[in-house]
């Protein structure tokens, strides 16, 4: 779980799916806000990916835990989009894609 100080609150994703640029991986798409501050984000798994609220958090949690170990360089405030359920052990996975996404990171 990100620290609270790193999530975006409602009103900020608001603000960032409706102002941001939109980049698209294999397994995540995020609208991305550019910013001077460290990165901030929300992760999003919409019910008809995942029907159980179990398995929405164990995507979210994956997500978070990839964003936890290799974003401190990156800036700005993001919201991810789980658009596709990886197969294998999830941190990695949206890890290299976040690495693709955003390649000075």
């Amino acid at each position: 779980m990100l620290s609270s100080g790193r999530r975006l609150r409602a009103e900020e994703v608001r603000e960032v799916i409706r102002r941001g640029k939109t980049l698209r991986g294999s397994f995540v798409s995020v609208k991305l806000l550019a910013d001077v501050s460290p990165l901030r984000s929300a992760a999003v798994v919409k019910k008809s990916l995942v029907r159980g609220a179990v398995g929405r958090n164990r995507l979210r949690r994956g997500l978070y835990r990839a964003l936890a170990t290799g974003t401190r360089s990156m800036r700005g405030r993001a919201v991810f989009f789980i658009d596709t359920i990886p197969q294998g052990s999830l941190t990695p996975l949206f890890r290299e894609d976040i690495e693709r996404l955003f390649p000075s990171a």
